[in-house]
């Protein structure tokens, strides 16, 4: 998202619905702080808070080189998939905390260019 208000408004709006499942599941009120904080920054924050506010980074992140994807940013954006891969190709280092994100990155990306599109 290039809109910081979308973007905030879908982090504000995922801390709401994550509050509202996690209580109704009685949920440990420790646990639920600390997912809602990492929800809450989870695409406007740069810097991560945590080993698992890195791994959400990552995993949210991960999806954008997926063939479905990948697909859905092609229509979103308006963009062919060779400009995709040119975009995508040097955000890894960029963009993923961890190294394993970034080979699996590497990978997905390698995977849909060998698929037709």
């Amino acid at each position: 998202m290039k809109d910081e208000e979308s973007r905030r408004l879908h982090e504000v709006e995922g801390v709401r619905i994550a509050m509202e499942i996690l209580e109704s599941l009685n949920f440990d009120p420790v646990k639920i702080q600390e997912i809602l904080k990492i929800i809450d920054g989870h695409d406007s924050r740069k810097e991560a808070i945590s080993l698992n506010d890195k791994l959400v980074k990552d995993a949210d992140k991960l999806w954008r080189y997926s063939s479905i994807g990948m697909e859905t940013n092609e229509n979103l954006f308006r963009m062919g998939r060779d400009k995709h891969y040119d975009l995508l190709g040097p955000r890894i280092d960029e963009w993923f905390f961890m190294p394993e994100s970034k080979d699996m990155a590497r990978e997905a990306l390698n995977q849909v260019k060998n698929e037709t599109p």
